[in-house]
């Protein structure tokens, strides 16, 4: 009874074996199935690959230290950049308080007492903003320069240019029939004014007017000569 006993469980322990070894070679012929086909779909083998990584490695390597490089140059030129805006805000600030208190200095001595200002459109952002010249004559009401009548946008451009004189004046200067619009006693208010600064600077003024050549130090006389067809300079010491 015992060996019949131990036969029937040796038969069994065979066949749970068999059973095993059959699941198991079906598992292995499925895994073996699927390697076969992420085989296939990898395609034909390159046999170029490790070169073709080398080089592109390489160029990978190049553009990387390129952007690393451009990104220094990013930031240096990001610092100048605030550097100088600095710089152009301290100056400019300064020129702007300046200049506006030559400005209406000027108005009342060019415009016979009239108020003057230079407003900045956006203070808030002085690298941007623009600046107007206000004028209040007389009897009327405060202008910017857009509205002003032509004699008075003159006499208001020479009180400018006067004021940015007073800050720093020009080694020479062009004029070109600046008193075209003027009567003539503001033209003689104007001469007078540009005598001031004949020590500091010279004036060059292009004009009709004899008021002008009269007060001028040296004329110069440019004639046409008909016949030979050319334009003749003539200069004359007053």
């Amino acid at each position: 009874a015992e060996i019949l006993a131990i036969d029937t469980a040796l038969s069994e322990l065979g066949d749970i074996e068999n059973i095993q070894m059959a699941t198991d070679d079906t598992g292995l012929k499925k895994e073996v199935a699927k390697a076969e086909e992420s085989v296939k779909k990898l395609g034909d083998v390159n046999l170029l690959a490790i070169e073709e990584y080398e080089r592109t490695n390489a160029k990978y390597e190049f553009i990387t230290k390129q952007k690393a490089d451009l990104t220094v140059s990013r930031s240096s030129l990001r610092g100048l950049i605030k550097e100088i805006e600095k710089d152009i805000i301290e100056k400019f600030t300064e020129a702007y308080n300046e200049i506006r208190k030559n400005f209406i200095f000027t108005c009342e001595e060019v415009l016979n007492n009239a108020k003057g200002d230079i407003i900045l459109n956006n203070p808030e952002n002085i690298l941007e903003t623009g600046a107007e010249l206000e004028v209040k004559f007389k009897n009327k009401k405060s202008q910017t320069l857009t509205l002003l009548s032509g004699g008075e946008k003159s006499m208001v451009a020479v009180a400018f240019i006067m004021a940015i004189f007073l800050y720093r004046p020009s080694p020479f200067t062009f004029f070109d029939e600046i008193e075209a619009a003027l009567d003539e006693s503001n033209t003689k208010k104007l001469l007078r004014m540009l005598k001031t600064f004949t020590s500091e600077s010279q004036f060059i003024l292009i004009t009709h007017n004899k008021e002008t050549m009269r007060e001028s130090d040296v004329l110069y006389g440019v004639t046409m000569n008909k016949e030979e067809g050319f334009s003749k300079i003539v200069s004359v010491k007053v």
